[in-house]
């Protein structure tokens, strides 16, 4: 999410929860990619599982949930940072490790590192 404000980006739009329930006889637990109308989506439309499959009840949420959750607090630092007059200096820590959808990092350590200048400006600056 932090490619959502550098890209002035207001909402996020997801296609499905739950998209192994439309491939009858799928296991989504040993294999992501599901068939959707003849084409492949490695992961897509998978955010929980089925909690039955290991013994729990509901769904289970999967990793991708997860980190769509930590992209969104993300998201509401930088809009907070904004709101305190520090939008620009929040929008070119997020661009070093997400400028846009084909510039952008895997490293988690380069966006931990951003998480933590985010939070740490926040908890100076805009405490009130």
């Amino acid at each position: 999410a932090p490619i959502d404000g550098n890209l002035q980006l207001t909402g996020q739009l997801y296609w499905a929860l739950d998209a192994y329930q439309y491939v009858k006889g799928h296991d989504p637990w040993n294999d992501v990619e599901s068939n959707q109308g003849g084409t492949l989506y490695a992961g897509e439309g998978i955010l929980m599982y089925p909690g039955a499959d290991v013994g729990t009840r509901g769904l289970q949420p999967s990793m991708r949930v997860k980190w769509l959750r930590d992209g969104t607090y993300d998201a509401d630092e930088v809009t907070l940072l904004e709101r305190c007059g520090f939008g620009d200096w929040a929008h070119a820590q997020t661009r070093s490790i997400a400028a846009d959808f084909h510039h952008w990092t895997y490293r988690a350590d380069a966006i931990e590192r951003v998480r933590m200048l985010l939070g740490a400006k926040l908890d100076r600056a805009c405490a009130n």
